[in-house]
């Protein structure tokens, strides 16, 4: 994998990314605060792709390149944080919860197209860990393209995971 030196140690693997502030509101939480990211680099580190395909994508590249164009089009957009890639893990969302770590995996997504779990400081609203989880494909299929157009009976993937990161 080419996961950088100390990402699984905590360490920053690049520069993060900056972006202006927002004037889009906040969520809250139940307490009435706004919940947010503690820093305009969301999460406080970046966020690590395991590189295991779901079913549609024909490699890993094809997989990883959707999920950077995905998180390059939200940074486009410029919400008031960008996201940062900090490389590939093998981490997944098996083991204890939350563990620093902030994953973007193809796994069981009960369900759904894709799934995101964000933790966060109940006192502050400070979000302290995201891991998203995309499914891997089983029930139906994915278009795993990151220019063009997919099939008639395919899901985007690109798009969900753009939904995801929003």
């Amino acid at each position: 994998l080419d996961q950088p030196a100390g990402a699984l140690d905590g360490g920053r693997a690049a520069a993060p990314a900056t972006c202006p502030l927002s004037s889009v509101p906040p969520l809250e939480t139940l307490a009435g605060l706004p919940l947010r990211w503690p820093s305009a680099t969301p999460m406080g580190e970046s966020f690590l792709i395991n590189p295991a395909p779901p079913l549609g994508c024909a490699t890993s590249d094809d997989w990883v390149a959707a999920v950077r164009t995905a998180a390059a089009e939200w940074n486009d957009v410029r919400l008031g944080f960008c996201y940062d890639e900090g490389g590939t893990t093998a981490l997944g969302s098996k083991g204890k919860q939350p563990d620093g770590f902030n994953v973007l995996h193809v796994g069981n997504a009960h369900g759904a197209l894709a799934v995101t779990t964000v933790w966060y400081d109940p006192p502050t609203g400070n979000i302290v860990e995201n891991d998203m989880v995309v499914d891997t494909g089983r029930k139906f299929s994915w278009g795993c393209v990151t220019s063009g157009a997919i099939g008639a009976t395919q899901y985007d993937l690109l798009a969900t995971v753009l939904h995801e990161f929003g």
